[in-house]
């Protein structure tokens, strides 16, 4: 059994439940305790990594993973454990504070199972109550104030009440008073040493009152080390960049503001950002008041910025005297998800549409200018071959997918959506008008039309495969390369289209 004193439920002489406001006596006792332990968290506490996960544009699910050495947790803090009246002895293990309390949480893990949970509100008050008079007494201990000898049974339910509520007007002041922590007659004189002094420990206390513990209450049982995973969701807010970006025509970005930052002063902060299912990680840039910036190489090796196709791995350790700045993180679909499918139904579409239409022109006009067909090859199959792009692409467009993914995908659907479309009046139409063998001039329009467009769209999704192709191999004038690219594919595309109108 751990080495706690320990406190039998009904006790209620020497002590009290953890839902209940500590005794002066229990403060009195283990007050510092409770603070050496939160002051000396790097050395029980061996790992912290934030795993975040990107569910929609308002939402990311975090994921904090905690090491946990408790045999040294044992050795630096004998704090209190409440032994009930079957056996079973609990503890409040203190693994992190955050400044904003999370509107949801999703799960907690642990070796312990079904056995430890989240401390209450009143237990995080009985905490917040030992923290705070831990730091008293390490604050005057050296001086000639002696907290404890004004502090009684109704003071310390008073100040416990103030962190579970909050407090009243004058309440600090008139508590820090009472405890002889500040002078009262030099406070309301307005001395500067009084009024330093009172500004000190109100802002402790205000600290206390507004952060959000990450609080366990678990088993005090003989675990050495164990790994504890608390996850909740929060809420994020990050407007497009531009035009393009907001209708997913260029890469897909997410933006992780103070990328740099570390909040806690005793940890090293893991990072570990979790694109969604579909997505590929190809670039990460560093940005500052929303302006691209070039981050120092002595910066960039102390934050050990790393990724791969599929997470981004930061590590930033505890100091701060780093820069402050946000990190964007740049990501493209899949090209095997989308890209390559609508360029294989496109190319399909379009070798059926110019089949037949060369077909059909290598075929005399009449006197009225339509063009009897006596022997179409594959009159029947051709319909049904015009159709199968349009299948494709409807599988394509209506897979379950992450809300990222279909965001980043929206303006290259709605192009495939056009040719599929197109592929079915395509098919309707050739079917309808060559019933009689003839083919007029209203149906060479259409096959005009339908090449031109699946021409189209054919560039359109091949220069997609090489434009993300470049950009991750990072390949030097990328944009100049685009634009060849543009230019020659208009190029391509206006020389056949002339062609065929030629061929009329």
């Amino acid at each position: 059994m751990p080495d706690f004193p320990q406190i039998k439920e009904g006790d209620s002489q020497n002590a009290s439940d953890f839902d209940q406001s500590p005794t002066a006596r229990e403060l009195e006792s283990y007050s510092k305790e409770y603070f050496q332990s939160w002051l000396r968290r790097r050395e029980w506490l061996l790992r912290k990594v934030n795993r975040l996960e990107y569910v929609d544009r308002a939402t990311l699910n975090c994921t904090l993973s905690y090491d946990v050495d408790l045999i040294r947790f044992r050795s630096i803090s004998k704090i209190i454990q409440l032994v009930h009246s079957r056996g079973c002895s609990r503890m409040l293990l203190p693994l992190d504070v955050m400044n904003n309390r999370p509107y949801m949480t999703n799960r907690l893990e642990s070796c312990w199972d079904q056995q430890m949970c989240l401390a209450t509100r009143r237990e995080t008050a009985r905490f917040a109550t030992f923290l705070f008079f831990g730091f008293l007494a390490t604050r005057y201990e050296k001086s000639h104030i002696n907290i404890f000898s004004n502090l009684n049974d109704l003071r310390a339910k008073e100040m416990y009440d103030s962190f579970l509520s909050g407090p009243a007007d004058d309440f600090d002041k008139n508590m820090f008073t009472a405890l002889g922590c500040v002078d009262g007659a030099a406070f309301e004189k307005g001395e500067e040493v009084a009024l330093k002094e009172m500004g000190a420990l109100k802002d402790v206390a205000t600290w206390l009152r507004d952060s959000t513990f990450v609080l366990l209450s678990a088993p005090a049982d003989a675990t050495s080390r164990a790994r504890i995973k608390f996850s909740f969701s929060t809420n994020r807010e990050e407007p497009s960049r531009n035009w393009f970006d907001k209708f997913g025509i260029t890469a897909s970005s997410v933006l992780l503001p103070g990328a740099s930052r570390n909040d806690d002063d005793d940890l090293g902060t893991h990072v570990r950002f979790m694109v969604p299912t579909g997505m590929r990680i190809d670039d990460v840039g560093y940005e500052s008041d929303g302006k691209k910036i070039s981050v120092a190489r002595d910066v960039k090796k102390s934050l050990s910025v790393r990724w791969n196709g599929e997470v981004v791995s930061i590590y930033v350790p505890p100091s701060s005297s780093h820069p402050n700045f946000d990190m964007r993180i740049y990501m493209n679909p899949k090209r095997e998800i989308f890209t390559i499918p609508a360029f294989v139904a496109c190319l399909v579409s379009y070798i059926v549409g110019q089949l037949v239409l060369w077909w059909i022109l290598s075929v005399s006009a009449g006197e009225h200018g339509a063009r009897v067909i006596k022997d179409f090859p594959g009159q029947a199959v051709t319909p049904v071959a015009a159709l199968i792009p349009a299948f494709v692409a409807s599988c394509v467009i209506v897979v379950r997918e992450h809300e990222k993914l279909s965001f980043a995908l929206g303006f290259r659907r709605s192009l495939l959506a056009v040719g599929a479309v197109s592929s079915v009046i395509f098919s309707v139409v050739l079917d309808l008008g060559l019933s009689d063998n003839g083919a007029g001039i209203k149906i060479l329009l259409v096959l005009l039309v339908y090449t031109a467009l699946q021409l189209g769209l054919l560039l359109f999704f091949l220069f997609d495969i090489f434009r993300v192709g470049w950009w991750r191999r990072k390949v030097l004038n990328l944009k100049g390369r685009i634009i060849l690219f543009v230019v020659i594919g208009i190029i391509v595309w206006g020389a056949i289209c002339a062609h065929n109108i030629v061929m009329l």
